[in-house]
């Protein structure tokens, strides 16, 4: 049987490792966000030049100033639309690399949380024996005197009971696997 620091050294290099997936992972998302963003903004800054390319000569070729004004006016609401356009795209980007790293988030916390009710629980199971080597301790060096004294596995068994509600779970877990 593996001894409590081959457990606890276990169980950091298992995290360590959750942490370095978790960071590719982010990282290649991160990447792909920011592709996706680049593209975005070429193709608008491709369309921009192009649509202001054409209405350059559109107002060179107005014949007079009614006319040059008039077509300027027309400008407004195709250029309002792209804003509109750009600003769905940038949200839709947004939220997309939001929503992955949320799920990876959640599912590494997840993970996270089992391996350490499971830490907890073989350490649980561990500490056992050594409360009882304790307790047999105690009572042949107080002999009689430790009589009045509580038992160590009374006050293992109240600090159990003042735990906080997850290390209390763990032991639950671990019994009912056991």
């Amino acid at each position: 049987m593996h001894s409590v620091r081959d457990r606890v050294s276990q169980a950091a290099m298992a995290q360590l490792d959750s942490q370095l997936s978790t960071t590719a992972m982010l990282a290649d998302k991160a990447v792909d966000s920011i592709e996706r963003l680049s593209d975005l903004h070429l193709n608008l800054a491709r369309a921009t030049f192009e649509q202001s390319n054409l209405v350059a000569r559109q107002l060179a070729a107005a014949e007079n100033a009614r006319q040059f004004f008039q077509l300027a006016a027309a400008q407004a609401r195709p250029n309002s639309e792209r804003v509109f356009d750009y600003g769905y795209y940038l949200a839709n980007i947004a939220s997309s690399a939001q929503e992955a790293f949320i799920k990876e988030f959640g599912m590494r916390i997840a993970d996270c949380n089992r391996r350490l009710l499971d830490l907890l629980a073989d350490l649980d199971q561990a500490a056992l024996p050594g409360v009882a080597l304790a307790e047999a301790l105690v009572q042949s060096v107080a002999g009689p005197a430790g009589a009045t004294a509580p038992a160590p596995r009374e006050a293992a068994r109240q600090k159990t009971e003042d735990a906080p509600p997850m290390v209390r779970s763990a032991g639950a877990v671990r019994a009912r696997r056991g």
